[in-house]
């Protein structure tokens, strides 16, 4: 299990996924509007600088949804070269996390 997991854009120090193959996972600062599954609500982070439109994670079963900005090392999400640019040279990205 990825108990202890490091989101480069949001920090998530104890991440475990309930909707997908990870187990019990806990947002505690995070609420994910644009999440269609009513069973993960992310208390403890507002992601105010993305837009998750249609996201797509290759480790679990959200065929809508695609992050192209982030690098999950505890998975098998690859990013591109082009977004790892953009994330790079954004530097909102880190910032309005905490907002």
């Amino acid at each position: 299990m990825w108990r202890t997991c490091k989101f480069k854009l949001c920090r998530f120090k104890t991440c475990r996924f309930k909707w997908c193959k990870f187990k019990l996972c806990r947002f505690k600062w995070c609420k994910f509007k644009w999440c269609k599954f009513k069973r993960c609500k992310f208390k403890w982070c507002r992601f105010k600088w993305c837009r998750f439109k249609s996201c797509r994670f290759k480790w679990c079963r959200f065929k809508w949804c695609r992050f192209k900005w982030c690098r999950f090392k505890w998975c098998r999400f690859k990013m591109d070269k082009l977004a790892r640019r953009q994330r790079l040279a954004s530097s909102s990205c880190t910032s309005r996390y905490d907002t």
